[in-house]
């Protein structure tokens, strides 16, 4: 839950949000699959935008933590047979202003928005380059441009926008 947490506090600023599901349970390590990873998918799917939902079992395991929960009620969840009490957690807001500077994905060029999602991998101007057969040179001047437009100071905060704005591919993350 913290990580979440720590996941939406660093997404804000970018105007991004996350919807977290949270479960536990016995997982099978090959392909990290299982039955609880499966619910914690479902949890997240009914999630609202910057919204962390958990189990009941994981807010009973995290009893005397100080962490509060809102009761959402009971759901549901595809193929299981029984009704989950689904919680948010509550904790002090943390959206942020959006920065300034244009955040429309029509202001980059198709390059650049390919440039994005690569950097969105955490592809170095090197890797890019050679991924879209041109110099390391280029490939910094493109990355230089998007932080330009975006009003950025990093890769991690274009990162971040492009995942928010679909551009790269499996940009639907669930934690």
């Amino acid at each position: 839950m913290r990580c979440a947490e720590a996941v939406g506090q660093a997404l804000a600023p970018l105007g991004a949000d996350i919807r977290a599901g949270l479960h536990t349970g016995e997982i099978e390590l090959a392909g990290v699959a299982g039955v609880a990873v499966q619910i914690a998918s479902w949890i997240a799917e009914l999630a609202g935008a910057g919204e962390i939902l958990v189990s009941n079992t994981v807010k009973d395991l995290v009893a005397g933590s100080g962490l509060r929960f809102e009761d959402r009620g009971m759901y549901t969840l595809k193929g299981t047979p029984d009704q989950w009490r689904l919680y948010a957690l509550e904790r002090a807001g943390y959206r942020l202003p959006q920065p300034a500077g244009r955040q429309t994905v029509s202001e980059l060029t198709p390059r650049e928005r390919e440039v994005a999602a690569m950097v969105t991998r955490g592809l170095t101007n090197r890797q890019i380059a050679n991924g879209l057969v041109i110099s390391e040179g280029t490939a910094a001047l493109h990355v230089k441009r998007i932080l330009a437009k975006l009003g950025f100071t990093s890769r991690a905060q274009v990162a971040a926008w492009a995942v928010a704005q679909r551009l790269a591919p499996g940009a639907h993350i669930q934690i």
